[in-house]
């Protein structure tokens, strides 16, 4: 079976959840002798090899943004996929060409703030039960729920190199609580807290926003304004805050991390730190929305009142007891131990695409 995935942004340095989580469903795929998988993405992220490159033993041919149209339709001739996978960036674009040659298309949905097209795609698919109850109440379709695919080895920290210091945050813009979570540190002076910034696919290499990428996600996304950008909070002034270098080697980060805060304030999808951190044993709060209510309930500790920052203050304070701690790291390694299954999702995908060729 070929599978061809295109999306114009990809885990190469990116930095996200949904490109990483699309990259470790995708490299394991791969591993499968019945399968073969090419990536289609933007030329940036082959590493300056004209046209093709490999990544995690994933065969990478990036195209030009401009050209992408006639690019994605030449590859489809010349690969022959028997499927489609794509989100996102370009997704619009893949989805009309798999549909013009009678290619099967699947659309991950990795958030309710998007405006993809759900209507188009062949079928689809989410990584939380959250999105796929919003994608038959604004359609009527039915969504696949196919949870994300993590490679624990590379984000469990090590015993010997674990010093968790820090109360840790990933991605700190405004939607997904980067102010709340500024709010917790300044009322908190005693305590370390540390910021991993995130989204660098969005990303120039000084860490400004490039506006030239994010206007052709949005074109992707259907938006209303073309002139977004994520909001970045600024931390400075507060001494207790340091900034993490993001890094692929992520096991790095939670070696330092005690306990991980999500406080969006949005329809979070599912949060992949989360679960990260759940392996890794750290406690994690998130607030009540959206698909956090699937995952962060599942061993961690819900907010309801998610826009206050002195609920989050409490429940953190409540963490310094070394018993309910110990709860609550327990519970994380227990949800991982018996819920968590890598080969049960690569199956469960499989057998979507088979289904969706068998019609």
């Amino acid at each position: 079976m070929k599978l061809l995935y295109i999306c114009g942004t990809y885990a190469p340095g990116a930095f996200a959840g949904s490109e990483l989580s699309a990259h470790e469903l995708l490299r394991q795929l791969n591993e499968n002798p019945t399968v073969s998988v090419l990536v289609i993405t933007d030329e940036k992220y082959t590493n300056d090899v004209p046209g093709k490159s490999v990544f995690d033993g994933l065969p990478i041919q990036g195209i030009n943004h401009e050209r992408r149209c006639e690019s994605i339709g030449a590859i489809l001739d010349s690969y022959g996929p028997d499927v489609v996978l794509t989100q996102l960036m370009w997704s619009d674009v893949a989805i009309r060409a798999g549909k013009s040659k009678d290619i099967p298309t699947i659309l991950r949905i990795p958030s309710a703030a998007s405006n993809l097209d759900i209507e188009s795609p062949t079928t689809l698919m989410a990584n939380s039960q959250f999105i796929c109850d919003w994608v038959y109440q604004k359609s009527g379709r039915k969504c696949h729920y196919i949870t994300s695919v993590i490679d624990l080895e590379r984000v469990i920290a090590p015993t010997s190199l674990r010093d968790p210091r820090f109360i840790t945050m990933f991605n700190p813009i405004k939607n997904k609580g980067g102010y709340i979570f500024r709010e917790v540190a300044n009322a908190m002076p005693g305590t370390d807290f540390a910021f991993v910034p995130g989204w660098y696919s969005l990303r120039n290499k000084d860490g400004s926003w490039n506006r030239r990428v994010i206007k052709a996600s949005l074109e992707s996304q259907r938006a209303d304004r073309m002139d977004w950008v994520p909001d970045d909070v600024d931390f400075s002034g507060i001494a207790n805050v340091v900034g993490l270098e993001p890094k692929n080697d992520v096991a790095e980060i939670y070696a330092k991390t005690r306990i991980l805060l999500v406080p969006s304030q949005y329809q979070e999808t599912l949060a992949r730190v989360s679960i990260e951190a759940f392996a890794n044993g750290i406690p994690v709060l998130g607030s009540k929305v959206g698909g956090l209510q699937d995952h962060v309930s599942k061993a961690g500790i819900l907010i309801s009142d998610y826009a206050n920052p002195l609920a989050w203050v409490n429940e953190i304070e409540s963490l310094d007891d070394p018993e309910f701690y110990a709860e609550y790291s327990q519970k994380g390694l227990r949800y991982i131990a018996e819920e968590f299954s890598n080969e049960k999702t690569v199956n469960v995908f499989l057998s979507l695409v088979e289904e969706i060729r068998r019609t």
